[in-house]
């Protein structure tokens, strides 16, 4: 809701800007930001991936100053690029776009049958139906 205020613009006059800095680039080098996690296993070319409080900044006096750094989670840019690879990589039938792995596989498939075919069957009954239409499909 307060980000929503912020771009709105009801606190321009007063001087408060907002912030999101997600996609950025993040060092440790970075004074309005902090680290709350990094999601990869280095700690080179790393990217703002989420921000769980944005950067406030307040003018007073012609400077410009932090009221509150922003808590940010980040990833690699090699990490992002792999998921990003990974969810191109699908299968799709019909018009149901299905990732590449057999768990994903099953899982949308249960979701069909439930959906789609408008089954109304426990998840139990929707592994077992998953099971018969792999029999077939292998046989």
């Amino acid at each position: 809701n307060i980000q929503e205020i912020f771009e709105f613009g009801l606190f321009d006059n007063f001087g408060i800007s907002y912030e999101n800095p997600k996609g950025e680039p993040y060092n440790e080098t970075r004074t309005d930001c902090d680290l709350v996690e990094n999601l990869s296993n280095t700690f080179e070319n790393l990217v703002i991936h989420e921000v769980i409080k944005p950067i406030i900044r307040v003018k007073q006096d012609g400077a410009t100053r932090i009221v509150q750094r922003a808590k940010v989670v980040v990833k690699s840019e090699y990490d992002i690029e792999q998921e990003s690879s990974k969810s191109q990589k699908k299968q799709v039938i019909g018009n149901i776009s299905l990732p590449i792995s057999n768990i994903d596989k099953e899982k949308h498939l249960k979701k069909f049958i439930q959906s789609q075919l408008k089954l109304s069957c426990s998840n139990i009954d929707a592994k077992k139906i998953v099971k018969q239409l792999s029999r077939k499909k292998h046989s």
